[in-house]
């Protein structure tokens, strides 16, 4: 007879054997990040910033999207730098590796309570060795985080609609921080709330309580969106044709 899972050795959960291999795993992961990390210099569209920062102050940035779209956040951060300790190649890519760091360990635990031991050990294998994920991490561009914080809001959404009202309140700041930093992610952050509608027209008999709580994250969400990206858009419109 086949005994119950206990507390300790729950499917979802790295116990014992699961867990030193999982640690071995980020490691290697994190091994392969900071591979020369302080060695490197920066190369083509890194420098998108430097030039953004040299030329322009914060409230010139921050009505800046630049046809390179080098991200508004990380144009900010990079003048905080020069300001302060100065701007360098590992300074500006710190936010990135930080962010790529994060994803090997939160990415895991977050998928094993519903996939099981086995596979999120085998899916944490492939972020670690995943080159693209490793050169997101290294790079003064957006996409570490983008990846990172795509994923936080995606998961911050199914939270909300399992009952935590607080959960709703990350969505809406993630999602507006995402595509304020990169604004083509919009898609991807955004569909949950499209999801979420085309859930709601399915159910007549609990379609204005769905539409209400879809509403309650969404006008938030949008209006973060609109404040943050609002005046460089009006300010800048042909950046978008270009």
């Amino acid at each position: 007879m086949r005994r119950p899972a206990t507390r300790s050795a729950a499917p979802g959960r790295f116990t014992g054997a699961s867990l030193a291999l999982f640690a071995a795993i980020v490691a290697l992961g994190a091994a392969l990040r900071l591979d020369q990390f302080a060695l490197q210099v920066l190369l083509d569209d890194e420098w998108h910033a430097v030039h953004q920062v040299l030329r322009r102050g914060p409230a010139l940035l921050l009505l800046e999207l630049g046809q390179a779209d080098y991200g508004i956040p990380l144009g900010l951060y990079d003048w905080a730098l020069m300001q302060t300790i100065g701007l360098s190649e590992t300074a500006m890519r710190a936010p990135m590796m930080l962010c790529g760091l994060a994803t090997l360990v939160a990415f895991p635990l977050a998928v094993a309570p519903r996939v099981g031991r086995a596979a999120a050990l085998a899916f944490a294998l492939l972020l670690a060795v995943s080159p693209l994920l490793v050169a997101y991490s290294q790079i003064a561009r957006p996409y570490a985080i983008t990846v990172l914080l795509g994923w936080v809001a995606h998961r911050a959404f199914v939270r909300y609609r399992e009952g935590n009202r607080a959960a709703g309140a990350v969505y809406a700041a993630t999602s507006a921080f995402v595509v304020w930093m990169h604004m083509v992610a919009a898609p991807f952050v955004l569909a949950p709330l499209a999801w979420a509608a085309w859930d709601a027209a399915r159910d007549p008999a609990r379609r204005g309580e769905q539409v209400r709580r879809l509403a309650a994250v969404a006008v938030p969400t949008l209006a973060l969106i609109a404040l943050l990206l609002g005046p460089p858009l009006v300010a800048q419109s042909q950046a978008i044709s270009g």
